[in-house]
């Protein structure tokens, strides 16, 4: 699974949508079957994200589930891909391995120690900011789709 956009008021802790393709794209040369989540909010993204992936079956759950339909479903996923979210936390919350990708926030502060979970950041001077506003966005951009399917490949052993 993975969360496509952590929320509108917070945009610089969103994974980029061409990092999404990229890795929707590798998991599917592997024969991994995706499934993208996020809310009502994010459904033109997910749009952009299904016709950016073309040899990829994506699932799309964005604004197709309650807060705890979305938990049985991310219950069900073998990992769970997210920024700082809530998404992320119930992922946490219901024990499914995952992927927390930081930037803009500290994940000392903001995430519960689990034994399946991999955190992937960059140490950058400005990193963290708590800003909610970032014209670069580096600590994001940084985080690149080869990484997060090493940590996947982490998880699935």
């Amino acid at each position: 699974g993975i969360n496509i956009s952590a929320s509108q008021r917070w945009r610089t802790k969103n994974w980029p949508l061409e990092h999404i393709a990229k890795l929707c794209e590798a998991l599917s040369a592997r024969d991994i079957r995706v499934v993208i989540t996020g809310t009502e909010k994010d459904l033109s993204e997910a749009d952009t994200l299904m016709n950016k992936v073309k040899n990829a079956r994506i699932i799309n759950a964005c604004a197709r589930t309650s807060a705890n339909q979305l938990a049985c479903l991310i219950k069900k996923c073998s990992v769970y891909i997210s920024s700082d979210s809530a998404p992320l936390h119930i992922a946490s919350a219901v024990g499914t391995p995952f992927i927390a990708l930081f930037g803009p926030t500290d994940f000392r502060r903001r995430l519960s120690p689990t034994k399946e979970c991999i955190v992937l950041k960059k140490d950058l001077p400005c990193s963290p900011c708590y800003k909610s506003k970032c014209k670069a966005n580096k600590c994001m951009q940084l985080i690149k789709p080869e990484e997060v399917m090493e940590a996947v490949d982490k998880l699935l052993k």
